[in-house]
């Protein structure tokens, strides 16, 4: 009798942790789906919304992914950096002016990808034009960007402005999205 508890007991452990595996890859199956469900509501939206070529599109939505992994409320270690391109010095603050005049909150998924834009408006009554020439990189070498990883890097470099740039891990990201975006219009619908 004890050796058939003990039995029971070692199938009972082994029945456990497979079902823990099992219940651990859905769970990681269900948070890449969630990143990919938004990649690809920000490209379509950007897109829709935005004067943008496709791989300008992709190459934002690799910059929001490496910068906030779309995390609309993310404060990074600099003092008052906020939302998916985590603004800070002045702009965080510019964010919230924009938000309050459109009555929505200032973590709105939708306001930032706006924001965003409105930032790349050089007519915004909220913002500065942000697209400046930097590293080498020119506005029209974004303009001209024949490559989600070219836009990915040129956009990082223009708009974000980083003090360190990963710059062959951003282009892999923008790979990566690309390579998603046939998937993201095939039965959907844009914004």
């Amino acid at each position: 009798m004890k050796r058939l508890i003990a039995e029971t007991k070692k199938r009972l452990l082994f029945v456990g942790a497979i079902l823990l595996i099992i219940c651990l890859a859905l769970l990681t199956a269900c948070f890449l789906k969630r990143e990919t469900i938004k990649e690809q509501l920000a490209y379509e939206y950007l897109l829709k919304n935005g004067d943008l070529s496709p791989e300008q599109a992709v190459g934002i939505v690799a910059n929001i992914r490496q910068q906030s992994n779309f995390d609309t409320s993310v404060h990074e270690d600099v003092v008052h950096s906020t939302g998916l391109m985590c603004w800070a010095f002045g702009r965080e603050e510019q964010l919230s002016e924009f938000a309050e005049a459109k009555g929505e909150e200032v973590t709105s998924f939708y306001l930032q990808l706006d924001f965003l834009l409105e930032e790349l408006s050089n007519s915004s009554e909220f913002t500065n034009y942000q697209l400046m020439n930097f590293h080498g990189y020119t506005i029209e070498d974004w303009e001209d960007a024949q490559s989600p990883e070219d836009a990915a890097l040129i956009f990082a470099y223009l708009y974000v402005r980083p003090g360190k740039l990963n710059e062959t891990h951003l282009m892999n990201l923008a790979a990566e999205i690309a390579d998603e975006v046939p998937s993201f219009t095939e039965g959907s619908q844009v914004l």
